[in-house]
């Protein structure tokens, strides 16, 4: 029987020194002779939850991250994925009378990833979105060079593309038809993933 223990930081990232003192503490508090060491008994030292705090549901976790948005697309001419990665920037406007922050999400970079991608993720971040004209930037596919790695076919996939026109989707197989006044009007949600 394998027994999996799941730790979320409560506020984001943790203190990294108190992160560290904890776990110190906790292997400390076990390195003892073998032979004075109770065969069934380990104890780590006491978790102070400002630090981590145990997750006590698996439906507790967030679906993405709020700093980020990672999206995964596939090549067209090698049918691999890939994921986009976007990183958050928010910035304050400020008007005549009144100032806000804008959020908008900088690319930060677009990687190649293996067939068995799939295999390895859930796919529960796919039921979060983001606006597309929420995201800065295009990379290329780091697969094949297409110039654009950000297509989408009405299935949702994201996929490769070249040029205007013509595009088989590497996720249902169907025919798309891109045209660059239709990309540059149109304001579309896209799938999230976790990474």
């Amino acid at each position: 029987m394998r027994l999996t223990l799941h730790l979320v930081a409560s506020t984001g990232i943790p203190k990294e020194p108190n992160f560290i003192k904890w776990i110190t503490a906790s292997v400390a508090s076990q390195s003892k002779s073998v032979n004075d060491a109770p065969a069934a008994n380990v104890n780590l030292a006491k978790l102070d939850e400002t630090i981590l705090s145990p997750l006590k549901d698996i439906k507790d976790l967030r679906t993405v991250d709020p700093d980020h948005v990672i999206l995964v697309g596939k090549c067209q001419r090698t049918k691999l994925p890939y994921l986009i990665k976007y990183e958050r920037n928010t910035q304050q406007i400020k008007l005549h009378d009144f100032t806000m922050d804008s959020t908008l999400y900088l690319l930060s970079g677009c990687y190649p990833v293996g067939g068995d991608y799939f295999e390895w993720s859930d796919g529960e971040g796919s039921r979060a979105k983001v606006n597309a004209g929420e995201l800065l930037g295009v990379p290329s596919c780091p697969h094949c060079g297409n110039v654009s790695a950000f297509g989408v076919c009405s299935c949702d996939g994201i996929m490769c593309i070249n040029e205007p026109g013509i595009a088989v989707c590497p996720w249902c197989g169907k025919e798309v038809v891109f045209s660059e006044e239709s990309s540059s009007k149109e304001s579309f949600d896209v799938n999230r993933v976790r990474g």
